[in-house]
């Protein structure tokens, strides 16, 4: 491997590269035995590294949909309180950086080129040893990140899960909380097509001695969350019956709630400027986990949390006359939220949708669930990759048609919002979803910063 790391952009080059070095040994394998089979790789890594995962307190996040959230909000929350706390969440909107944060910054150069650097050093060891294998760059992401906790002395460090979780490369912590936010379905060609696989695949962050923050109460994935905490022998905690929210209110500013607890006391006129009826879930498990993690916690460093915490293209509204409004909701779940939130909010406004997604994704279904919509126009783009399938603006199209949905398709991503904007005129909203990716490469030229 030989790399020189003494920037960030060598950094960056150095983890984005692993997608283009050589395919290993298990890319003949299924989509669903991949990650399994390159999961031992993150212990020994782990090993070579002098267990980077073992120095810090941990609150581990998964979910469907809202694990990124609730993972914001509760770092927030551990932040307000005065604790030094890393946050972990993928992928990123704007920069590679923001994937790894510290008390609520991206990672700073210098931390990011010495972890980055100490991770390339143990890699190279260990492809003297295991010359096929081949690193790739959620492990490297990952192992970056514990390794900059711990250089960092972090307090907490909340780390999302990146997909599943039994077998994601983050499952390598013992953490001191597991919290499950939503199970639904998406990635089916990996963590299974029904409701209990993926359910199985989630509740694997559940470790021995953790407290299980469980936002489920579907009668199947929960019983196999309640079973997966027996086995462990952790405590586990769900909401709607152990604690709750309740007088959800919604505004172009915010979510309001009031957060339910017999146990540790209510705290009333809760508020995040997160928009959306699913914020109020997350952000409950959000107060929940962290008044675990923190027995004396103060209500007011919840409040300022709440406050505070923020992310970009989740109901990001980002202009006006017309309104723009950029949301990353990319499965049929997150996109009926999305639809509730919108009809809620601007239930009489004339509505022009810009839509693309990736290929792995059940766009049919994602469609209908914006179908309640009924955008005056819905325009299909093609979400531009080069190392992912996308799905072609012309399909998407010919899906949107059959839904009874007036939909046209224009390929490139900024034509096709620039056709939108031009359509609302100054009293109509548009609204760009289904894709991270089709958000991030829109975002910086509505921003100017292209």
């Amino acid at each position: 491997m030989n790399t020189t790391i003494t920037t960030a952009a060598d950094a960056i080059a150095f983890i984005e590269g692993s997608i283009t070095r050589a395919p290993d040994t298990y890319d003949v394998l299924p989509p669903q035995m991949r990650q399994i089979a390159r999961y031992p790789y993150m212990a020994a890594l782990m090993d070579e590294l002098g267990h980077p995962e073992a120095a810090v307190r941990i609150a581990h996040i998964t979910g469907t949909s809202g694990k990124g959230s609730t993972a914001t909000l509760l770092a927030a929350i551990a932040q307000a309180g005065g604790y030094h706390t890393g946050l972990y969440t993928n992928p990123y909107v704007t920069i590679p950086q923001e994937r790894i944060q510290i008390d609520g910054v991206p990672i700073n150069d210098d931390l990011f080129i010495a972890s980055t650097a100490e991770v390339a050093a143990a890699l190279e060891r260990m492809q003297t040893r295991l010359p096929d294998f081949e690193p790739h760059l959620k492990m490297i992401w990952v192992a970056t990140m514990l390794v900059a906790f711990k250089r960092a002395e972090v307090q907490l460090a909340v780390i999302e899960v990146g997909k599943g979780g039994r077998f994601d490369e983050t499952n390598i912590v013992r953490p001191a909380t597991a919290t499950l936010v939503s199970i639904g379905l998406d990635h089916t060609d990996s963590l299974g097509a029904t409701l209990a696989e993926i359910t199985f695949h989630k509740a694997g962050i559940i470790k021995p001695g953790a407290v299980v923050v469980n936002g489920v109460t579907d009668p199947v994935p929960h019983s196999i969350i309640r079973a997966e905490a027996r086995l462990a022998g952790a405590a586990i905690h769900t909401i709607a019956s152990d604690f709750g929210y309740d007088d959800l209110q919604l505004s172009p500013q915010g979510t309001r709630f009031h957060y339910r607890d017999a146990q540790q006391g209510d705290i009333v006129d809760c508020h995040t400027r997160l928009v959306g009826g699913h914020y109020g879930h997350n952000a409950t498990l959000a107060i929940h986990t962290a008044r675990t993690l923190f027995p004396t916690l103060p209500d007011a460093a919840v409040h300022a949390g709440l406050s505070q915490a923020w992310l970009p293209g989740r109901f990001e509204v980002i202009r006006h006359q017309p309104t723009i409004i950029l949301d990353i909701a990319h499965n049929p779940d997150k996109l009926r939220a999305l639809a509730e939130t919108v009809l809620t909010i601007f239930p009489e406004t004339p509505l022009w949708l810009v839509f693309g997604a990736m290929e792995n994704k059940d766009t049919s279904q994602m469609l209908a669930a914006l179908a309640p919509l009924r955008p005056v126009q819905l325009i299909c783009t093609t979400v531009r990759m080069q190392k992912r399938a996308v799905m072609p603006a012309e399909v998407l199209a010919a899906q949107a048609a059959t839904l009874g949905l007036a939909s046209t398709a224009v390929r490139d991503p900024q034509a096709g919002v620039q056709r939108a904007i031009q359509l609302a005129g100054t009293g109509g909203l548009v609204l760009v979803t289904g894709s991270l990716y089709l958000v991030s490469q829109v975002r910086a030229g509505l921003l100017g910063t292209t």
